[in-house]
């Protein structure tokens, strides 16, 4: 499999996984002449997508894809309540409904979806699997359950939220109900959370970890990574972080 941001944070996301027999994205949140350019710099036509994975309904997640997909006629892939509480911004978008706990395939890879807390209708995890590889999903999470870590186990690439340095935001400038909702157990994790997390929830395979959803105003690169390195000291793995502004560099699995 091969795997690639097509960008990640507050201002939109989507995600590019490859593998025999399909190409997907996971959200679609860049309008459409950003989606498109990133996708060309990827090297990568909107023909070859065999399917758009919804993780939540937020407008980072989303934004692009009502015209993305009249365009394109690509399929849309989410949970019924993602559904319900889309169905107005996406009006005639023809969407098949998955259940998170419910495994189903599109094309030749095979999906594993699983609940996230976050502040949304029922955001959506997934383990994509293909030819003996996996790749684990999980952004927007405002607190790790044994089911992510659970689900983590046995993957070969790992994505995952690491939003905020915890001093920066409670000492920036955002009002202080944002910071509540961030720092609650249905907003966003810390790079300290997202550390501890993952030296729990990785097994030896895993080869590279990507952290993505991180927050330009309360995080910085250096303290992003400095965490993450001290708390996983021993495990033998790379570190990459997704960037919001440009396409990321393609990783294969």
């Amino acid at each position: 499999m091969n795997v690639c941001f097509l960008g990640s944070g507050s201002r939109g996301n989507s995600f590019y996984v490859s593998g025999e027999g399909g190409k997907i994205l996971i959200d679609l949140g860049f309008y459409l002449n950003v989606i498109e350019q990133r996708l060309s710099d990827a090297e990568i036509h909107p023909d070859e997508i065999n399917g758009i994975l919804i993780t939540h309904e937020h407008n980072d997640h989303i934004c692009g894809l009502n015209i993305f997909v009249r365009k394109w006629g690509i399929p849309v892939f989410m949970n019924e309540l993602t559904f319900d509480s889309a169905k107005n911004y996406l009006k005639d978008i023809k969407v098949s409904i998955f259940n998170n706990g419910s495994d189903f395939s599109i094309g030749g890879l095979q999906i594993k979806p699983f609940s996230l807390l976050h502040d949304c209708a029922d955001n959506s995890g997934f383990v994509i699997a293909n030819k003996g590889k996996k790749v684990f999903y999980a952004t927007d999470l405002g607190f790790v359950t044994a089911l992510v870590k659970e689900r983590m186990k046995g993957c070969d690439l790992v994505v995952f939220e690491s939003n905020h340095d915890r001093d920066m935001l409670i000492n920036g400038k955002y009002p202080w109900h944002l910071k509540q909702r961030i720092l609650s157990r249905q907003g966003h994790i810390s790079n300290e959370e997202s550390a501890f997390a993952l030296k729990e929830g990785i097994s030896d395979n895993v080869k590279r970890i990507i952290l993505a959803h991180i927050s330009q105003e309360n995080n910085h690169p250096d303290i992003l990574m400095n965490t993450h390195k001290k708390i996983l000291d021993g495990v033998n793995v790379i570190l990459s972080a997704a960037s919001q502004d440009s396409v990321n560099d393609m990783y294969e699995v």
